[in-house]
């Protein structure tokens, strides 16, 4: 027994963003242009996957394999500064079953997966909440990439189960948030900063 499957997929996200601060002052608003932007944001996601899986007496598995191409465009209208991101990635997956009997089973897996900024992320306009604190997006951030392995023992009893398992995942390029002070503001923004 045995099955496969393939299939096509394809994302879009538009974003046009514009930004205007503006403070009371002296019973008047008053725009404080520092703040005032205007920020595009275009991404385009293309995938292609394939799943084959099929199960031979005690065995059982699945081997997978998505080809992904991203495209991501950021436009910062005040400074005209243009950003542009195309990756193609591979992304396997294998999942294996060992069934020693009905009550008992063995199971091991492997995936790389990836996790995208999201768009505020990468929107470099400075988030102005109060004057003491600013977020700013870094639209220089690259998706997290993962290697995530497991292993499991599962165990069938008449009133429950129980499922033993080990998991190690390794990420590169994670985004952490870095909080900087300078005269009295405090400014946080994202990078990829760890392994």
């Amino acid at each position: 027994r045995g099955k496969l499957e393939a299939g096509l997929r394809s994302d879009a996200e538009w974003n046009d963003n514009s930004y205007r601060v503006e403070a009371l002052r002296e019973g008047s608003w008053q725009q404080l242009s520092a703040y005032n932007d205007n920020f595009l944001y275009l991404e385009n996601v293309n995938a292609a996957y394939f799943i084959a899986g099929t199960e031979i007496g005690r065995f059982s598995g699945e081997v997978g394999l998505r080809a992904e191409n991203t495209r991501i465009r950021t436009e910062l209208k005040s400074i005209n500064s243009v950003n542009n991101q195309n990756y193609l990635d591979i992304f396997p997956s294998v999942f294996l079953n060992y069934h020693f009997n009905e009550q008992q089973s063995l199971q091991l897996s492997y995936s790389r997966r990836l996790h995208r900024p999201w768009s505020r992320a990468l929107l470099p306009i400075v988030d102005f909440s109060d004057n003491r604190s600013n977020f700013t997006g870094n639209p220089n951030l690259k998706p997290e990439f993962s290697n995530a392995y497991e292993a499991g023992y599962l165990q069938y009893w008449g009133t429950g189960s129980l499922l033993t398992s080990f998991y190690y995942r390794h990420r590169t390029d994670v985004i952490e948030r870095i909080t900087e002070q300078n005269r009295g503001v405090i400014r946080i923004y994202p990078i990829n900063l760890a392994t």
